[in-house]
């Protein structure tokens, strides 16, 4: 709620400023992007950084941990799909990327 609420009262230049750098991150198109790569992006345009500007979310973006399980194929190295986890052969290990 609080979330749809800025964005209401964000101009639209602003919306876009902000909406780049988000899309400079998603590069898979998902609607994800990692916060500090984030951060980062919102740090090197000026019109996001003037957006900001009085905020502390650049500081939360870069203080913010994300775990993110990943599955890996040890004789081959390969990331494995979740969803493909009981289809695949060889020892897996599932490590944690911070």
């Amino acid at each position: 709620i609080w979330f749809s609420s800025v964005i209401q009262i964000l101009l639209p230049q602003n919306k876009a400023a902000l909406h780049l750098c988000f899309r400079i991150c998603d590069e898979q198109r998902k609607g994800v992007a990692h916060p500090l790569q984030l951060a980062g992006a919102y740090t090197r345009f000026s019109n996001a950084l003037k957006v900001l500007a009085g905020t502390d979310l650049l500081k939360q973006l870069k203080d913010c941990k994300v775990e993110t399980p990943v599955v890996i194929n040890y004789r081959t190295g390969a990331l494995i799909d979740s969803s493909k986890l009981n289809n695949q052969a060889g020892r897996k290990e599932k490590i944690i990327l911070k």
